[in-house]
């Protein structure tokens, strides 16, 4: 194979790999953006509970706070999913 074929086969497949990679990231990056506003939402909900067991006490706060610490765990797994995506 001449020089020059064999430069414009490897200049061909980096293009390929690099179309790849281009839309592997544009995929990822949309993944990241997901999981924030899915994480987000969350936290939300979150702080919305925490403000409502500060004025509570009794088993309706006893049911909220658990309900919470399940959110909260579920929002702990989604930070830990974001920063292996990132």
């Amino acid at each position: 194979m001449e020089p020059r074929e064999e430069f414009d086969k490897l200049i061909a497949e980096l293009n390929q790999h690099r179309d790849e990679l281009t839309v592997q990231l544009h995929l990822g990056a949309t993944e990241v953006k997901e999981v924030w506003e899915e994480m987000e939402k969350k936290w939300d909900q979150l702080t919305a509970k925490a403000e409502f067991l500060a004025g509570e006490t009794g088993e309706t706060a006893g049911e909220v706070a658990e309900a919470a610490k399940l959110l909260a765990e579920e929002i702990e797994k989604g930070y830990k999913h974001l920063r292996k995506l990132l």
